[in-house]
């Protein structure tokens, strides 16, 4: 006893020489898988000297017994020392005085992966790792059942533990997973479904199946992780797996639809025809939820500016319900890329549509894929503006007007142009449009404004009333002029326009437009001329104007302005 005393005593000194020797010396004084000893020995692996260890991890080998339980069960206490020098060299230890597969060590290894330290479960998944041959029963069975545990950190070291131990596609650890799958608690289950990556190989249709049924689990976390053991379980384009995910698709559930449109990513593959389409006719769905990730589903499997995204997303501009318009919207604004070229036909090809709210889409769409004056799209809309369909030359003056800067000269003649169309709703619709491209003060842009005050059509005169404060500040002297000549029109209806115009571009008093009508007031020989420009004058001039204008214009034209 004094001898082993004086053998362990020098496992700790300073000379390497002296400690080897201490080591040879315990090899001829006690016998192997003496328990007292060993313990003694185990001492010197939980040493902050990395050289100490070394010389406990010698005179371990040396000592130990294999297949002795003492000695594993004291090692695996290691497993938990708070220092990894010491538990690494348990792991070490272990691998070399165990035999493969012994299965009160893998036992004693897999009840520290329910250790609340993450480093010990790490040690511990290592030690099994060294001791356990892949697809061992013994270890596979012993990770299993932490997949049951309450404890999220034990789950989820089992699955990693899994992956070490299983042999893929085994038959009995299949079956085991399932029947995990079919747990009462939905933490089991999503333990079981992440399982399902680690034990099957790639493609087998069990585990395709397996992860598709799992997608219609009723808790939200195993669906997700359904979804994400695809990418596992399957490679893209895979027919079956595919079938698995699209059926999934048109379930009645919502959140189902909305687990497989995410699965769907994960195995289809980049610009797969079929795939776009099943993802884009979820633009449709009821739940606004299931529509946005469908966005996040077009951009991984078909990416920005990809045609046959495009085509799938601006075909929904077409729905009849709004909300699914405007979804297709903001999807369209997210994956194309501004000022793509097909992105600008696809929605410049909805302007033609025979439904307005289609029109309507495609106008409000524009601006989301082109920036604003880009001459592409202001060509596109401008050959509609030669359109068989009087309702596409309306939606395409509104889109003109839209993508224009204020002055663009091109588009104020493109816009002028229909204000002589065929049809009233057009030639309305242009004479509006002329305030918005027209620039403000320009004097084209006045006076083209203003001429239309003489249009036979009364629709286009109010419309240019309208536009006229889009063109011209407030007291505009080309303004005045332009729409004061107006008041001694023989037409009633252009005289009574031109009076809406005047009180559009003056403040109230404004001396130019108050000398103009009493121009014509003075002037004019019609009657009915001189009554429009007295009531012109009531209606332009201040308030306290009455008292002095209203007496001057019933003594100089002997008229009765009610």
């Amino acid at each position: 006893a004094h001898a082993v005393a004086s053998c362990i005593r020098l496992l700790y000194h300073g000379d390497l020489d002296v400690r080897n020797a201490a080591i040879k010396g315990l090899s001829h004084v006690v016998e192997r898988g003496h328990e007292e000893t060993i313990r003694e020995v185990s001492k010197a692996l939980e040493q902050e000297d990395a050289s100490i260890r070394e010389t406990g991890v010698q005179a371990f080998l040396v000592l130990a017994e294999r297949g002795n339980h003492q000695v594993t069960d004291q090692l695996c206490s290691c497993l938990e020392h708070p220092e990894a020098d010491t538990r690494n060299a348990a792991i070490r230890i272990l691998s070399q005085v165990v035999e493969q597969g012994d299965e009160h060590a893998i036992a004693a290894a897999a009840r520290r992966l329910e250790h609340e330290s993450g480093d010990v479960r790490k040690a511990a998944l290592k030690c099994l790792m060294r001791i356990a041959p892949v697809g061992d029963r013994n270890a596979v069975d012993a990770v299993m059942s932490r997949l049951r545990h309450a404890s999220a950190d034990v789950r989820e070291s089992a699955l990693k533990g899994l992956a070490k131990v299983v042999i893929r596609s085994e038959e009995r650890t299949f079956a085991s997973v399932r029947q995990l799958a079919e747990h009462p608690s939905w933490e089991v289950r999503e333990a079981a479904t992440k399982a399902l990556g680690s034990i099957v190989v790639r493609g087998d249709e069990h585990g395709i199946r397996a992860a598709g049924a799992m997608l219609e689990d009723p808790v939200a976390a195993v669906r997700l992780a359904a979804a994400n053991v695809f990418s596992q379980v399957t490679s893209p384009g895979d027919a079956l797996a595919l079938a698995v995910v699209k059926c999934r698709l048109e379930h009645r559930d919502t959140e189902v639809r909305k687990a497989a449109t995410r699965a769907l990513t994960k195995v289809a593959e980049r610009g797969d025809a079929a795939a776009i389409g099943a993802v884009g006719s979820c633009l449709e769905h009821e739940d606004i939820k299931v529509r946005q990730h469908v966005n996040r589903a077009l951009k991984v499997i078909g990416g920005l500016d990809d045609p046959t995204v495009l085509e799938a997303v601006t075909q929904r501009l077409e729905h009849g319900r709004a909300e699914v318009r405007s979804t297709a919207l903001w999807t369209l604004e997210r994956l194309a890329t501004r000022n793509n070229r097909s992105a600008i036909d696809a929605v410049c090809m909805r302007l033609e549509h025979s439904e307005s709210d289609t029109r309507l889409a495609a106008i409000r769409g524009l601006h989301r894929v082109a920036t604003k004056s880009n001459d592409y799209a202001l060509d596109q809309i401008s050959v509609r503006l030669e359109h068989q369909s009087p309702l596409t030359r309306v939606a395409a003056l509104e889109a003109l007007a839209q993508m224009s800067r204020k002055g663009d000269v091109h588009s104020f003649q493109r816009v002028a142009e229909r204000v002589g169309d065929e049809e009233l709703a057009v030639r309305k619709v242009a004479a509006r449009k002329l305030g918005q491209v027209g620039a403000r003060g320009d004097e084209f842009a006045i006076r083209s404004v203003g001429n239309l005050l003489d249009h036979s059509d009364k629709e286009v005169r109010a419309a240019a009333v309208n536009a006229l404060p889009d063109v011209a500040e407030k007291g505009d002297w080309e303004a005045i002029d332009q729409i004061s000549r107006r008041l001694g029109s023989s037409k009633p209806g252009i005289r009574k326009s031109a009076t809406r115009g005047l009180l559009q571009v003056t403040e109230p008093g404004d001396r130019r437009a108050l000398e103009a009508c009493t121009r014509h007031l003075e002037s004019a020989r019609d009657l009915e001329v001189r009554q429009d420009a007295a009531r012109a004058l009531r209606q332009l001039g201040s308030p306290g104007d009455d008292k002095v204008m209203i007496p001057l214009a019933r003594s100089w034209a002997n008229l009765q302005i009610k």
